[in-house]
């Protein structure tokens, strides 16, 4: 692996935060690790104000992605040049719990790659799906079944350790880097990588 290939994908959520980091090549990717950082109301059973529980899980989202961003996930590899985050799809709809927990969530996010002086690449859920399935529409088990198809056997232990009615999330990160391919900062990273 070449230094200075890698980027951090992200699918956010409050929840369920997907993630992966991800080298870039000129001519293709490699997965190298994903996962899910979880989070759960606990206020009630501990007796504190939701607020003060909110503002925990953010801090726990935060230290979490902090690891990803500053320490090298192996002693040969390279820290990320670029987050790719796939943006904001909340319907009008959406109870406000999920508007707040998106919006603490993004605000992690986008401190985070301010702090780290990082490029912040977004791109629409649609555009995830097109850069995987080849149109704008699909499934999950569409996405997770191309990204398995894509990288093959070698995918399966990056992804095996996360609890299976999770892993949609680690998998939703993978498709936003490749929804975000074309974004400039992306471009940089990949002509950076070598050859796979």
């Amino acid at each position: 692996m070449s230094a200075g290939n890698i980027v951090l994908g992200i699918d956010p959520g409050f929840v369920a935060l997907g993630w992966t980091l991800m080298a870039l090549y000129p001519d293709g990717e490699n997965v190298l690790a994903a996962g899910v950082i979880r989070t759960e109301s606990t206020h009630k059973k501990r007796g504190i104000r939701k607020c003060d529980d909110q503002t925990e899980r953010s801090r726990s989202i935060a230290r979490e992605l902090r690891k990803l961003v500053f320490e090298p996930f192996s002693k040969d590899s390279a820290l990320p040049l670029v987050i790719c985050v796939e943006s904001m799809s909340l319907t009008p709809k959406a109870n406000r719990a999920a508007w707040h927990g998106m919006g603490r969530v993004w605000g992690v996010v986008a401190a985070l790659a301010d702090f780290a002086a990082l490029p912040l690449v977004q791109c629409f859920p649609q555009e995830a799906k097109k850069a995987v399935l080849g149109r704008s529409n699909g499934g999950k088990d569409e996405i997770e079944a191309a990204l398995r198809d894509r990288w093959g056997p070698s995918l399966g232990a990056k992804v095996e350790h996360i609890t299976p009615s999770f892993r949609n999330h680690a998998f939703d990160a993978m498709a936003a880097v490749l929804g975000c391919a074309e974004a400039d900062a992306v471009q940089m990273v990949r002509r950076q990588g070598g050859r796979l």
